[in-house]
């Protein structure tokens, strides 16, 4: 007997929307400085993507104290491709006018498919995924949106852990400031480890400002951040347990033992006691340490 296939509900409502020629003068221009890809093309061909809109709203106004007369609709996705067409005096361009009232997760949902059928620009789509995954009650889940939409569930993650990432390292990845693949390398680290690389970002812009080449945050100096945390560990731990922390082996030794502690979820004073408790099973007498009953400071 042939069983109809259980059919899934949609993740997000329908967007009802319709398909025109939209004047571009009646379009509120985006406010965008993400580097534009489509200038040339448009200086060529005109503007043959359709762009997302939804009609302005009052709150839209308000906000940026507009009358009713000013502009029709706000951009959805593609705010660059608007701004390039304004600048080459297009007068028309396709648009998907979403109607009246559309839900805003759905509109957000909608963008981060469309964007992702393109070459994305990684940051609009981290950024546009944590809106359509959204907070309490309506967080939806990940796995459910990447096989929902085809889209493999790392990559969802590694957009995900670049937009939890400060908003000072969105603004340098924007900037060109800081390269998205050593971004990622910073969305690895624990948080102790991204504030240090953020003074490091910092520290960069201040010298830019003062009328030297801003210079990028580079892979290296991530990687510096990463491994001096690991060496000060070993040498911490070491002290603590009153022996010599003798240079490579040991060094090396503690860097293990401190990443498999981590991935345990041990603190710092359990490890302590782990290594003790094992010098004693061996026959190896370990030195008290001074302030036993003290919590050591913790590394990860």
């Amino acid at each position: 007997m042939n069983q109809t296939p259980k059919q899934t509900e949609p993740l997000f409502k329908p967007v009802r929307h319709t398909v025109q020629m939209v004047k571009v003068s009646d379009i509120l221009p985006p406010e965008t400085s993400a580097k534009s890809e489509t200038k040339k093309s448009i200086a060529d061909f005109g503007n043959v993507t359709t762009v997302l809109l939804r009609p302005i709203t009052k709150k839209d106004l308000a906000l940026f104290a507009l009358s009713e007369d000013d502009f029709k609709y706000v951009v959805v996705d593609g705010s660059r491709r608007v701004q390039d067409s304004a600048e080459q005096k297009l007068e028309f361009i396709p648009a998907i006018v979403a109607d009246d009232g559309s839900d805003e997760d759905s509109l957000a949902a909608l963008t981060f498919v469309l964007n992702e059928a393109r070459s994305p620009n990684d940051l609009d789509e981290a950024l546009k995924l944590r809106q359509v995954l959204g907070e309490g009650q309506a967080k939806r889940n990940l796995v459910d949106v990447a096989k929902r939409y085809g889209i493999a569930r790392r990559r969802l993650e590694n957009l995900l852990a670049i937009a939890n990432l400060h908003p000072e390292f969105h603004e340098a990845i924007r900037e060109e400031r800081l390269q998205m693949t050593v971004a990622r390398e910073i969305a690895r680290l624990t948080q102790k480890q991204q504030h240090k690389c953020l003074d490091l970002v910092r520290e960069k812009r201040k010298e830019s400002i003062h009328g030297k080449r801003a210079e990028r945050l580079k892979m290296e100096d991530v990687k510096a951040v990463k491994y001096s945390d690991k060496s000060n560990a070993a040498q911490d731990i070491f002290a603590s347990l009153d022996l010599p922390l003798v240079e490579n082996q040991l060094e090396k030794a503690i860097a293990q033992l401190l990443t498999a502690a981590k991935g345990q979820g041990l603190s710092t004073n359990d490890l302590v006691k782990r290594v003790k408790n094992q010098a004693l099973t061996h026959g190896a007498a370990m030195p008290e340490v001074a302030h036993d009953n003290a919590k050591l400071p913790e590394f990860f």
